[in-house]
C-alpha cells in the first residue's frame, strides 16, 4: 500500500486488516502500526512524501473454502478512533474479494 501524510501530522496511525466471510462475520484480523521502511510511525514521516508499506497475511489453516472479503480500517493508535475524511475515505474500505478453495 502507498500512503502520504500532511504537514503537522502528530498522530500515529494503525491499520486493521480484516477478512469477512459471506455471512459478514470477521474470521481473521491483523492490526499493525503504519510504519515506513525505517520502521518509523506516521508522526515522523515527511509530509507529502509517498511511503510504501507491505504486509503479509497468513490466514488460519482452518479457514473453510468459500468467498471472503478483505477490508481495512485506518485508525489512531492512541485513541482507536477510525480516520474518516468525508467523501474520500470511509471508516472501513474493501480491498479485495477472495475465493478460497479446497486443496487437492
Amino acid at each position: 500500500m502507498q500512503w502520504q501524510t500532511v504537514p503537522g501530522l502528530e498522530a500515529v496511525f494503525s491499520i486493521s486488516l480484516r477478512l469477512y466471510d459471506a455471512a459478514g462475520s470477521i474470521v481473521y484480523q491483523q492490526d499493525a502500526v503504519l510504519e515506513n521502511a525505517a520502521l518509523a510511525p506516521t508522526d515522523s514521516w515527511l509530509a507529502d512524501k509517498l511511503v510504501d508499506t507491505l504486509y503479509f497475511l497468513e490466514f488460519p489453516s482452518e479457514l473453510l473454502p468459500g468467498e471472503y472479503e478483505l477490508r481495512m480500517v485506518v485508525y489512531d493508535f492512541e485513541t482507536l478512533i477510525p480516520t474518516v475524511e468525508q467523501g474520500v475515505w470511509e471508516a472501513e474500505k474493501t480491498l479485495a474479494g477472495l475465493k478460497i478453495g479446497e486443496l487437492e
